[in-house]
């Protein structure tokens, strides 16, 4: 029904027709023990806040230029006011001023785009600049060795009319944030949800990959 089903599948039986067990070298074993969700600690925004908490915020998104200080029902959300209402600020660096860098999230619609986004900021010589960003939600941070916290965001597809959602880990890579793995992946209307198994984990990072960079979700 789904072409992820399909690869799912194919995937299952190549690994099904192998007779020896694979054996991950202790780089891999490593690497899957750092991809487990329960280790971030979940995030849900509601974009319900009265005020941001940190002051700074309004002034860091009229730096950006992606909002205005008028009322958001005189200029519509093409380009809304700079409210909590539509925008959710995270420094950059665990412990660091939003001054100095910041992750970015966007209520849906905002600016026209129908899903949330995550836009990375970093200032250099004195400039906020736009490292890259991601169609998708952001939905856990956890702590990391590089002082640049770990995140797990969830994309969206559409397959058949039907939403399908990846679970992912993105992590910095001293320049910026980049996809790392997909670790579970979601089918509402069949109520079909299941993370995806270590033996099975680089060839699903490389299919998703593949979706969501022909989708634009990666910037």
């Amino acid at each position: 029904m789904y072409k992820i089903f399909f690869v799912l599948l194919c995937t299952f039986a190549l690994v099904a027709s192998c007779q020896d067990e694979e054996v991950l070298d202790d780089a891999t074993k490593t690497e899957l023990s750092e991809s487990d969700p329960d280790e971030f600690e979940p995030i849900e925004i509601l974009f319900d806040e009265k005020e941001f908490s940190d002051p700074k915020s309004v002034e860091l998104l009229k730096e950006i230029n992606i909002c205005s200080t008028e009322k958001q029902k005189e200029i519509g959300a093409m380009f809304p006011d700079c409210s909590p209402e539509f925008f959710k600020l995270f420094p950059l660096k665990s412990g660091g001023k939003l001054d100095d860098g910041f992750l970015l999230l966007t209520k849906a619609n905002v600016g026209g785009v129908a899903l949330r986004r995550i836009v990375v900021f970093q200032r250099e010589k004195g400039v906020l600049v736009k490292l890259n960003g991601f169609v998708a939600n952001l939905i856990g941070k956890r702590k990391s060795k590089s002082g640049y916290d770990d995140l797990f965001v969830r994309f969206k597809d559409v397959e058949k009319g039907d939403d399908v959602y990846f679970n992912c880990i993105v992590k910095w890579n001293g320049e910026k944030y980049e996809f790392k793995t997909v670790e579970q992946i979601h089918v509402p209307a069949s109520e079909w949800m299941s993370p995806v198994k270590a033996e099975l984990k680089d060839s699903m990072s490389r299919e998703v990959l593949k979706i969501i960079t022909e989708h634009e979700m990666i910037f």
